[in-house]
């Protein structure tokens, strides 16, 4: 009896061809994008200098920064905690404070840790996070 061709597709190779154009079109869209960091994109980037320069300039702007969590200098429950954060840019690099209000659950927050901040400026500098994600 003669051996008949096989019929249809092999299904693994469906599946490797379907994983192949899956990361061929990540890749490319990750070209597009410039590998740029999307997160917080309705809000400017913050320039460590001019908070520097001025912090006070900044209050009632939103501005998103990226930062190391150096120490939490204030925690109270009803009120929330004060984050020394250090952000480090080729503009410059300093300290800045992050309130952390209780209303906002924004997580645990860790010391030495990088996190992106999305913040409002309040009267005397003070950055008040409306939002955090771990990076």
């Amino acid at each position: 009896m003669p051996r008949r061709a096989s019929s249809g597709a092999n299904p693994v190779i469906i599946i490797l061809f379907v994983v192949a154009i899956a990361v061929i079109g990540y890749m490319a869209m990750s070209f597009v994008k410039g590998g740029k960091d999307e997160r917080f994109s309705d809000t400017t980037p913050l320039q460590v200098g001019d908070f520097l320069a001025n912090g006070n300039s900044l209050r009632g702007n939103t501005y998103r920064f990226e930062g190391t969590v150096d120490e939490k200098l204030r925690y109270t429950p009803s009120k929330g905690q004060i984050l020394s954060v250090y952000i480090d840019q080729a503009n410059g690099s300093g300290y800045i404070p992050v309130e952390v209000p209780a209303s906002a659950d924004l997580g645990n927050i860790e010391t030495r840790q990088k996190y992106m901040f999305k913040a409002t400026f309040r009267e005397g500098g003070i950055a008040v996070a409306s939002a955090i994600e771990a990076l």
